[in-house]
Protein backbone atom coordinates (compact mmCIF):
# COMPACT_ATOMS: atom_id res chain seq x y z
CA UNK A 1 0.00 0.00 0.00
CA UNK A 2 2.81 2.24 0.97
CA UNK A 3 4.40 2.03 -2.28
CA UNK A 4 1.67 2.13 -4.25
CA UNK A 5 0.85 5.88 -2.77
CA UNK A 6 4.72 6.45 -3.18
CA UNK A 7 3.80 5.96 -6.50
CA UNK A 8 0.78 8.04 -6.98
CA UNK A 9 2.26 10.61 -5.62
CA UNK A 10 5.42 10.85 -7.79
CA UNK A 11 3.39 10.19 -10.96
CA UNK A 12 0.83 13.29 -9.65
CA UNK A 13 4.32 14.87 -9.55
CA UNK A 14 5.50 14.21 -12.86
CA UNK A 15 2.51 15.34 -14.55
CA UNK A 16 2.25 18.64 -12.56
CA UNK A 17 5.92 19.08 -13.19
CA UNK A 18 5.32 18.61 -17.01
CA UNK A 19 2.36 20.85 -16.99
CA UNK A 20 3.74 23.65 -15.88
CA UNK A 21 7.20 23.06 -17.92
CA UNK A 22 5.01 22.80 -20.96
CA UNK A 23 3.13 26.01 -19.79
CA UNK A 24 6.24 28.03 -19.28
CA UNK A 25 7.46 26.75 -22.94
CA UNK A 26 4.15 27.85 -24.63
CA UNK A 27 5.11 31.51 -23.31
CA UNK A 28 8.35 31.22 -24.79
CA UNK A 29 7.41 30.09 -28.38
CA UNK A 30 4.76 32.91 -28.49
CA UNK A 31 7.43 35.82 -26.69
CA UNK A 32 9.83 34.15 -29.50
CA UNK A 33 7.61 33.97 -32.72
CA UNK A 34 5.42 36.70 -32.15
CA UNK A 35 5.62 38.99 -34.96
CA UNK A 36 9.34 37.36 -35.93
CA UNK A 37 8.58 37.07 -39.77
CA UNK A 38 7.42 41.06 -39.69
CA UNK A 39 9.82 42.71 -37.38
CA UNK A 40 12.07 44.92 -39.72
CA UNK A 41 15.67 43.25 -40.42
CA UNK A 42 18.49 45.60 -38.46
CA UNK A 43 21.80 46.85 -39.01
CA UNK A 44 24.53 45.76 -38.98
CA UNK A 45 25.19 42.30 -37.91
CA UNK A 46 21.92 40.68 -38.25
CA UNK A 47 22.14 41.76 -42.02
CA UNK A 48 25.53 40.50 -42.50
CA UNK A 49 24.85 37.42 -41.16
CA UNK A 50 21.47 37.35 -43.27
CA UNK A 51 23.22 38.32 -46.29
CA UNK A 52 26.23 36.05 -46.04
CA UNK A 53 24.00 32.67 -45.80
CA UNK A 54 22.44 34.65 -48.85
CA UNK A 55 25.21 34.63 -51.21
CA UNK A 56 26.31 31.11 -50.06
CA UNK A 57 22.98 29.79 -51.18
CA UNK A 58 23.46 31.41 -54.31
CA UNK A 59 27.30 30.41 -54.88
CA UNK A 60 27.10 26.92 -53.81
CA UNK A 61 30.22 28.31 -52.05
CA UNK A 62 29.80 27.31 -48.09
CA UNK A 63 33.43 28.29 -47.07
CA UNK A 64 33.96 31.46 -47.46
CA UNK A 65 31.97 34.29 -46.40
CA UNK A 66 30.97 37.04 -49.54
CA UNK A 67 29.10 40.15 -49.49
CA UNK A 68 27.96 42.02 -52.87
CA UNK A 69 30.08 39.31 -54.11
CA UNK A 70 33.63 40.45 -52.74
CA UNK A 71 35.18 38.07 -49.83
CA UNK A 72 33.81 39.25 -46.62
CA UNK A 73 36.84 39.95 -44.18
CA UNK A 74 34.61 42.85 -41.70
CA UNK A 75 32.40 39.25 -40.65
CA UNK A 76 36.00 37.42 -39.05
CA UNK A 77 33.09 34.73 -37.81
CA UNK A 78 33.17 30.99 -39.08
CA UNK A 79 30.17 30.03 -40.91
CA UNK A 80 28.72 28.03 -38.78
CA UNK A 81 25.69 31.14 -37.92
CA UNK A 82 25.59 31.07 -41.73
CA UNK A 83 25.18 27.71 -42.11
CA UNK A 84 21.99 27.73 -39.72
CA UNK A 85 20.58 31.14 -41.54
CA UNK A 86 20.81 29.10 -45.11
CA UNK A 87 19.28 26.17 -43.61
CA UNK A 88 16.51 28.46 -42.27
CA UNK A 89 16.07 29.84 -45.55
CA UNK A 90 15.12 26.73 -47.61
CA UNK A 91 12.64 25.69 -44.65
CA UNK A 92 11.29 29.24 -44.07
CA UNK A 93 11.50 31.05 -47.32
CA UNK A 94 13.25 34.29 -47.68
CA UNK A 95 12.67 36.24 -45.36
CA UNK A 96 12.92 37.50 -42.01
CA UNK A 97 11.48 34.29 -40.24
CA UNK A 98 14.16 32.05 -42.32
CA UNK A 99 16.69 34.40 -40.91
CA UNK A 100 15.62 34.36 -37.26
CA UNK A 101 14.31 30.94 -36.50
CA UNK A 102 17.44 28.79 -35.62
CA UNK A 103 18.12 31.54 -32.73
CA UNK A 104 14.34 30.63 -31.64
CA UNK A 105 15.43 27.14 -31.79
CA UNK A 106 18.24 27.44 -30.07
CA UNK A 107 16.25 29.08 -27.79
CA UNK A 108 13.63 26.87 -27.47
CA UNK A 109 16.43 24.08 -27.17
CA UNK A 110 18.53 26.02 -23.99
CA UNK A 111 15.01 26.61 -21.81
CA UNK A 112 14.99 22.85 -22.22
CA UNK A 113 18.32 21.82 -21.17
CA UNK A 114 18.12 24.30 -18.42
CA UNK A 115 15.09 22.46 -17.12
CA UNK A 116 16.47 18.95 -17.61
CA UNK A 117 19.71 19.32 -16.06
CA UNK A 118 18.34 21.57 -13.39
CA UNK A 119 15.81 18.80 -12.59
CA UNK A 120 18.35 15.63 -12.28
CA UNK A 121 20.24 17.54 -9.92
CA UNK A 122 18.04 19.56 -7.66
CA UNK A 123 14.48 18.42 -8.36
CA UNK A 124 11.69 19.77 -10.28
CA UNK A 125 10.87 23.18 -8.39
CA UNK A 126 14.25 23.89 -9.09
CA UNK A 127 14.32 23.27 -12.67
CA UNK A 128 10.72 24.90 -12.79
CA UNK A 129 12.03 28.08 -10.98
CA UNK A 130 15.32 28.40 -13.09
CA UNK A 131 13.61 28.52 -16.46
CA UNK A 132 10.86 31.05 -15.04
CA UNK A 133 13.72 33.55 -14.19
CA UNK A 134 15.57 32.60 -17.33
CA UNK A 135 12.49 33.87 -19.46
CA UNK A 136 11.52 36.50 -17.07
CA UNK A 137 14.76 38.30 -17.96
CA UNK A 138 13.77 40.65 -20.94
CA UNK A 139 17.45 40.96 -22.42
CA UNK A 140 16.77 37.61 -24.07
CA UNK A 141 14.05 39.24 -25.99
CA UNK A 142 15.75 42.15 -26.68
CA UNK A 143 18.32 43.19 -29.65
CA UNK A 144 21.17 40.97 -30.71
CA UNK A 145 19.62 37.45 -28.60
CA UNK A 146 16.75 35.60 -29.52
CA UNK A 147 14.25 37.83 -31.47
CA UNK A 148 17.37 38.52 -34.10
CA UNK A 149 19.18 36.81 -36.56
CA UNK A 150 22.85 37.05 -34.96
CA UNK A 151 24.73 34.02 -33.59
CA UNK A 152 24.51 34.74 -30.02
CA UNK A 153 21.88 32.49 -29.24
CA UNK A 154 23.28 29.38 -30.75
CA UNK A 155 26.96 30.76 -28.76
CA UNK A 156 24.80 30.85 -25.53
CA UNK A 157 23.59 27.46 -25.92
CA UNK A 158 26.69 25.55 -26.72
CA UNK A 159 28.05 27.94 -24.03
CA UNK A 160 25.56 26.58 -21.74
CA UNK A 161 25.79 23.01 -22.51
CA UNK A 162 30.04 23.44 -22.00
CA UNK A 163 29.42 24.28 -18.92
CA UNK A 164 26.90 21.96 -17.57
CA UNK A 165 29.01 19.53 -18.95
CA UNK A 166 31.83 20.55 -17.19
CA UNK A 167 29.85 20.66 -13.48
CA UNK A 168 28.88 17.24 -14.31
CA UNK A 169 32.99 16.16 -14.69
CA UNK A 170 33.17 15.91 -11.01
CA UNK A 171 31.58 12.54 -11.31
CA UNK A 172 33.05 11.63 -14.49
CA UNK A 173 36.00 13.66 -15.68
CA UNK A 174 34.95 12.37 -19.52
CA UNK A 175 32.10 14.43 -19.82
CA UNK A 176 34.69 17.54 -20.36
CA UNK A 177 35.07 15.95 -23.99
CA UNK A 178 31.53 17.34 -24.19
CA UNK A 179 32.44 20.80 -23.41
CA UNK A 180 35.29 20.19 -26.05
CA UNK A 181 33.01 19.42 -28.59
CA UNK A 182 30.61 22.67 -27.58
CA UNK A 183 33.89 24.67 -27.52
CA UNK A 184 34.53 23.91 -31.34
CA UNK A 185 31.14 24.23 -31.92
CA UNK A 186 31.19 27.39 -30.46
CA UNK A 187 34.38 28.58 -32.09
CA UNK A 188 32.15 27.72 -35.54
CA UNK A 189 29.61 29.90 -34.39
CA UNK A 190 31.75 33.23 -32.55
CA UNK A 191 35.28 32.57 -33.17
CA UNK A 192 37.70 33.49 -30.06
CA UNK A 193 34.58 34.19 -27.68
CA UNK A 194 34.82 30.43 -27.43
CA UNK A 195 38.26 30.63 -25.92
CA UNK A 196 36.47 31.14 -22.26
CA UNK A 197 35.64 27.79 -22.22
CA UNK A 198 38.42 25.86 -21.94
CA UNK A 199 39.63 28.71 -19.61
CA UNK A 200 36.91 28.35 -17.37
CA UNK A 201 37.45 24.34 -17.46
CA UNK A 202 40.93 24.93 -16.90
CA UNK A 203 40.16 27.15 -13.72
CA UNK A 204 37.45 24.61 -12.55
CA UNK A 205 39.47 21.52 -12.47
CA UNK A 206 42.62 23.12 -10.99
CA UNK A 207 40.21 24.46 -8.30
CA UNK A 208 38.52 20.85 -7.59
CA UNK A 209 41.69 18.60 -8.04
CA UNK A 210 40.32 17.19 -10.97
CA UNK A 211 43.60 18.14 -13.19
CA UNK A 212 45.37 15.27 -10.98
CA UNK A 213 42.63 12.56 -12.53
CA UNK A 214 43.41 13.40 -16.09
CA UNK A 215 46.17 11.40 -17.78
CA UNK A 216 47.92 12.13 -21.30
CA UNK A 217 44.91 10.45 -23.15
CA UNK A 218 42.29 12.44 -21.49
CA UNK A 219 44.31 15.63 -22.93
CA UNK A 220 44.61 14.12 -26.47
CA UNK A 221 40.68 13.27 -26.28
CA UNK A 222 40.31 16.76 -25.06
CA UNK A 223 42.16 18.23 -27.99
CA UNK A 224 40.80 15.40 -30.43
CA UNK A 225 37.22 16.14 -29.67
CA UNK A 226 37.85 19.95 -29.47
CA UNK A 227 39.45 20.48 -33.29
CA UNK A 228 37.27 17.91 -34.91
CA UNK A 229 34.32 20.92 -35.68
CA UNK A 230 36.75 23.20 -36.53
CA UNK A 231 39.41 21.27 -38.53
CA UNK A 232 37.22 20.04 -41.74
CA UNK A 233 36.62 23.61 -42.56
CA UNK A 234 39.62 25.36 -41.39
CA UNK A 235 41.79 23.34 -44.13
CA UNK A 236 38.91 23.83 -46.59
CA UNK A 237 39.10 27.57 -45.96
CA UNK A 238 43.40 27.81 -45.57
CA UNK A 239 42.97 26.41 -49.18
CA UNK A 240 40.99 29.40 -50.66
CA UNK A 241 42.91 32.16 -49.09
CA UNK A 242 46.06 31.16 -47.11
CA UNK A 243 45.83 32.16 -43.31
CA UNK A 244 44.03 35.76 -44.01
CA UNK A 245 41.46 34.61 -42.67
CA UNK A 246 42.90 33.81 -39.38
CA UNK A 247 45.28 36.30 -38.96
CA UNK A 248 42.48 39.07 -39.87
CA UNK A 249 40.39 37.21 -37.03
CA UNK A 250 43.67 37.72 -34.21
CA UNK A 251 44.52 41.59 -35.43
CA UNK A 252 40.79 42.73 -35.53
CA UNK A 253 39.06 40.32 -33.27
CA UNK A 254 41.50 39.64 -30.67
CA UNK A 255 44.13 42.47 -30.87
CA UNK A 256 42.01 45.68 -32.03
CA UNK A 257 39.05 44.61 -29.88
CA UNK A 258 41.34 44.99 -26.76
CA UNK A 259 43.40 47.55 -27.53
CA UNK A 260 41.44 50.08 -29.27
CA UNK A 261 38.03 51.98 -29.27
CA UNK A 262 36.86 49.63 -32.44
CA UNK A 263 33.76 50.96 -33.87
CA UNK A 264 33.00 53.19 -31.11
CA UNK A 265 32.30 50.60 -28.48
CA UNK A 266 34.90 51.83 -25.82
CA UNK A 267 34.11 52.02 -22.65
CA UNK A 268 35.38 51.92 -19.15
CA UNK A 269 35.73 48.89 -16.64
CA UNK A 270 32.81 49.38 -14.88
CA UNK A 271 30.85 49.13 -18.21
CA UNK A 272 28.99 45.40 -17.27
CA UNK A 273 28.47 46.45 -14.00
CA UNK A 274 26.75 48.98 -15.07
CA UNK A 275 24.66 46.65 -17.39
CA UNK A 276 23.88 44.29 -14.91
CA UNK A 277 22.67 46.91 -12.80
CA UNK A 278 20.33 48.37 -15.41
CA UNK A 279 18.53 45.11 -15.98
CA UNK A 280 16.35 44.42 -12.80
CA UNK A 281 16.05 40.56 -13.18
CA UNK A 282 19.68 39.71 -13.90
CA UNK A 283 19.86 41.63 -11.00
CA UNK A 284 17.42 39.64 -8.88
CA UNK A 285 19.17 36.44 -10.02
CA UNK A 286 22.25 37.78 -8.80
CA UNK A 287 20.85 38.92 -5.58
CA UNK A 288 19.25 35.28 -5.14
CA UNK A 289 23.09 33.90 -6.19
CA UNK A 290 24.33 36.06 -3.00
CA UNK A 291 21.88 34.60 -0.92
CA UNK A 292 22.42 31.19 -1.40
CA UNK A 293 25.98 31.65 -1.30
CA UNK A 294 25.77 33.45 2.12
CA UNK A 295 25.52 30.17 4.22
CA UNK A 296 29.29 29.33 2.96
CA UNK A 297 30.30 33.33 3.56
CA UNK A 298 29.19 33.27 7.05
CA UNK A 299 29.20 29.83 8.09
CA UNK A 300 32.95 30.06 6.60
CA UNK A 301 32.07 26.94 4.15
CA UNK A 302 34.62 26.17 1.28
CA UNK A 303 32.14 26.58 -1.81
CA UNK A 304 30.72 23.21 -3.16
CA UNK A 305 32.00 22.20 -6.65
CA UNK A 306 28.61 23.38 -8.43
CA UNK A 307 29.13 26.39 -6.58
CA UNK A 308 32.45 26.56 -7.41
CA UNK A 309 31.29 26.23 -11.18
CA UNK A 310 28.76 28.29 -11.56
CA UNK A 311 30.74 31.56 -9.99
CA UNK A 312 33.26 30.81 -12.13
CA UNK A 313 30.70 30.42 -15.30
CA UNK A 314 29.55 34.07 -14.09
CA UNK A 315 32.52 35.98 -12.87
CA UNK A 316 34.98 34.71 -15.35
CA UNK A 317 33.26 35.91 -18.92
CA UNK A 318 32.76 39.82 -16.77
CA UNK A 319 36.15 39.78 -15.58
CA UNK A 320 37.85 38.77 -18.72
CA UNK A 321 35.30 40.92 -21.10
CA UNK A 322 35.70 44.11 -18.46
CA UNK A 323 39.55 44.28 -19.80
CA UNK A 324 39.71 45.32 -23.58
CA UNK A 325 38.84 48.77 -24.68
CA UNK A 326 35.86 47.88 -26.55
CA UNK A 327 33.13 46.37 -24.70
CA UNK A 328 29.40 45.60 -26.16
CA UNK A 329 26.66 44.35 -23.48
CA UNK A 330 26.28 41.00 -25.77
CA UNK A 331 29.76 39.80 -24.83
CA UNK A 332 28.09 38.82 -21.55
CA UNK A 333 24.96 37.00 -22.37
CA UNK A 334 26.36 33.38 -21.41
CA UNK A 335 26.37 34.34 -17.55
CA UNK A 336 22.54 35.21 -17.99
CA UNK A 337 21.66 31.00 -17.88
CA UNK A 338 23.93 30.49 -14.94
CA UNK A 339 22.60 33.73 -13.11
CA UNK A 340 18.93 32.07 -13.72
CA UNK A 341 19.64 28.62 -12.83
CA UNK A 342 21.69 30.04 -9.52
CA UNK A 343 18.87 31.54 -8.85
CA UNK A 344 16.13 28.51 -9.16
CA UNK A 345 18.41 26.49 -7.05
CA UNK A 346 18.21 29.33 -4.03
CA UNK A 347 14.64 29.55 -4.31
CA UNK A 348 14.44 25.20 -4.20
CA UNK A 349 16.18 25.26 -1.25
CA UNK A 350 14.31 27.98 0.82
CA UNK A 351 11.02 26.59 -0.70
CA UNK A 352 12.17 23.12 0.99
CA UNK A 353 12.90 25.16 4.29
CA UNK A 354 10.60 23.49 7.31
CA UNK A 355 10.70 26.47 8.87
CA UNK A 356 11.37 30.13 6.80
CA UNK A 357 11.89 33.25 8.74
CA UNK A 358 9.05 36.27 7.83
CA UNK A 359 11.85 37.86 5.96
CA UNK A 360 12.55 34.92 4.05
CA UNK A 361 9.15 34.42 3.39
CA UNK A 362 9.58 38.62 2.25
CA UNK A 363 11.73 37.21 -0.29
CA UNK A 364 10.01 34.68 -1.58
CA UNK A 365 7.07 37.22 -2.33
CA UNK A 366 9.20 39.85 -3.44
CA UNK A 367 10.62 37.33 -6.19
CA UNK A 368 7.11 35.99 -7.18
CA UNK A 369 5.48 39.61 -7.63
CA UNK A 370 8.76 40.87 -9.92
CA UNK A 371 8.97 37.99 -11.75
CA UNK A 372 5.38 37.61 -12.44
CA UNK A 373 5.09 41.64 -13.53
CA UNK A 374 8.68 41.08 -15.62
CA UNK A 375 6.85 37.88 -17.19
CA UNK A 376 3.68 40.25 -18.09
CA UNK A 377 5.81 42.99 -18.76
CA UNK A 378 7.76 41.12 -21.33
CA UNK A 379 4.72 40.04 -23.08
CA UNK A 380 3.04 43.90 -23.58
CA UNK A 381 6.55 44.79 -25.07
CA UNK A 382 6.52 41.78 -28.02
CA UNK A 383 2.80 42.62 -28.29
CA UNK A 384 3.39 46.36 -29.00
CA UNK A 385 6.47 45.95 -30.85
CA UNK A 386 5.62 47.93 -34.09
CA UNK A 387 8.71 49.49 -35.14
CA UNK A 388 9.09 50.33 -38.68
CA UNK A 389 11.57 51.20 -41.08
CA UNK A 390 10.51 53.09 -44.77
CA UNK A 391 13.16 52.16 -46.66
CA UNK A 392 12.99 48.31 -45.61
CA UNK A 393 8.95 48.38 -46.11
CA UNK A 394 9.46 49.66 -49.49
CA UNK A 395 12.24 47.13 -51.25
CA UNK A 396 10.06 44.31 -49.37
CA UNK A 397 6.67 45.49 -50.85
CA UNK A 398 8.21 46.64 -54.21
CA UNK A 399 10.48 43.76 -54.85
CA UNK A 400 7.83 41.23 -53.52
CA UNK A 401 6.21 41.90 -56.93
CA UNK A 402 8.10 39.40 -58.67
CA UNK A 403 11.01 41.93 -60.06
CA UNK A 404 13.28 39.97 -62.66
CA UNK A 405 16.03 38.43 -60.66
CA UNK A 406 19.28 40.07 -60.80
CA UNK A 407 17.84 44.00 -61.54
CA UNK A 408 20.36 46.67 -60.58
CA UNK A 409 19.02 48.34 -57.78
CA UNK A 410 20.69 51.80 -56.38
CA UNK A 411 19.36 53.46 -52.92
CA UNK A 412 19.39 57.84 -52.08
CA UNK A 413 18.57 57.86 -48.28
CA UNK A 414 19.71 61.74 -48.97
CA UNK A 415 21.88 63.86 -51.08
CA UNK A 416 25.14 62.65 -49.03
CA UNK A 417 24.02 59.13 -48.09
CA UNK A 418 23.98 57.01 -51.22
CA UNK A 419 25.51 53.85 -50.56
CA UNK A 420 23.67 50.67 -49.12
CA UNK A 421 22.79 50.27 -45.53
CA UNK A 422 23.07 46.17 -44.62
CA UNK A 423 19.59 45.96 -43.45
CA UNK A 424 18.15 47.27 -46.94
CA UNK A 425 20.69 45.39 -48.97
CA UNK A 426 19.61 41.70 -47.75
CA UNK A 427 15.98 42.65 -47.90
CA UNK A 428 16.46 43.69 -51.92
CA UNK A 429 18.37 40.09 -52.03
CA UNK A 430 15.97 37.87 -49.98
CA UNK A 431 12.68 39.58 -52.05
CA UNK A 432 13.89 40.62 -55.08
CA UNK A 433 17.46 39.17 -55.90
CA UNK A 434 18.39 42.02 -56.73
CA UNK A 435 22.08 43.45 -57.51
CA UNK A 436 22.72 46.21 -54.98
CA UNK A 437 24.64 49.38 -56.92
CA UNK A 438 26.31 52.27 -54.48
CA UNK A 439 26.12 55.68 -55.81
CA UNK A 440 22.68 57.17 -56.04
CA UNK A 441 21.47 59.05 -57.99
CA UNK A 442 24.05 59.83 -59.87
CA UNK A 443 25.04 55.99 -60.38
CA UNK A 444 21.71 55.46 -61.49
CA UNK A 445 21.59 57.61 -64.23
CA UNK A 446 24.61 56.47 -65.43
CA UNK A 447 23.26 52.58 -65.59
CA UNK A 448 22.47 51.51 -69.08
CA UNK A 449 21.22 48.69 -67.86
CA UNK A 450 17.25 48.34 -66.49
CA UNK A 451 17.47 49.92 -62.96
CA UNK A 452 15.51 50.67 -59.76
CA UNK A 453 16.21 53.86 -57.98
CA UNK A 454 15.00 53.91 -54.52
CA UNK A 455 14.90 57.86 -52.72
CA UNK A 456 13.76 59.48 -49.97
CA UNK A 457 10.67 61.83 -51.22
CA UNK A 458 11.94 64.39 -48.48
CA UNK A 459 13.97 67.07 -50.55
CA UNK A 460 12.57 65.23 -53.81
CA UNK A 461 13.42 66.47 -57.06
CA UNK A 462 10.49 66.01 -58.52
CA UNK A 463 11.55 67.06 -62.46
CA UNK A 464 12.55 63.60 -62.11
CA UNK A 465 9.32 61.96 -62.57
CA UNK A 466 9.71 63.36 -65.90
CA UNK A 467 12.60 61.57 -67.06
CA UNK A 468 11.69 57.63 -65.03
CA UNK A 469 8.26 56.40 -64.05
CA UNK A 470 7.02 55.26 -60.42
CA UNK A 471 7.52 51.97 -59.72
CA UNK A 472 6.83 52.12 -56.22
CA UNK A 473 6.13 54.57 -53.68
CA UNK A 474 4.47 54.88 -50.27
CA UNK A 475 4.06 58.47 -47.87
CA UNK A 476 8.49 58.78 -47.52
CA UNK A 477 9.52 56.58 -50.81
CA UNK A 478 9.73 56.59 -54.38
CA UNK A 479 11.36 54.11 -56.04
CA UNK A 480 11.89 54.68 -59.48
CA UNK A 481 12.17 52.95 -62.95
CA UNK A 482 15.22 53.44 -65.27
CA UNK A 483 14.05 51.04 -68.58
CA UNK A 484 17.94 51.43 -69.81
CA UNK A 485 19.97 52.62 -72.52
Amino acid sequence: MAKAIASGKALRSTVIYVLILALLMGYASYMLLKGLKDRPITDWDEARHGSNAYEMMQSGDYIVHTYNGEVDYWNLKPPLAAWMIALGYRIFGLNALGLRMYSVISMMILLLVVALWTKRRFGSFASLASVTLLLANSIIFEKYFTRFGDPNTLFVLLYTVAMLCMLDSQKDVRKLYGSAVCFGLAYMTKSWHAALIPITCLVYVIATGKLKELKLKNYLLLIFWGLLPILPWGIARMTRDGLTFFIKSVTVDVYARSSMDLEDHGADVLYYLRFVLSKPMLLLCGGLCLLGLGGNLFGKKPLNTTQLGIALWVLLPVVLFSIPVSKISWYIFPTVPALALAGGMVLAKLWKLPKRSALLNAVLVVVLAATGYQLYGNIRTITQDNYVNVFRRAVEEALDRDVDSGVHMYVQYSPEEVNWRPAEFLCAQLYGDAKCINGGLEAYEEDEESALLMISKLGFDHSLLELYPIYYEDSSVYILENLGG
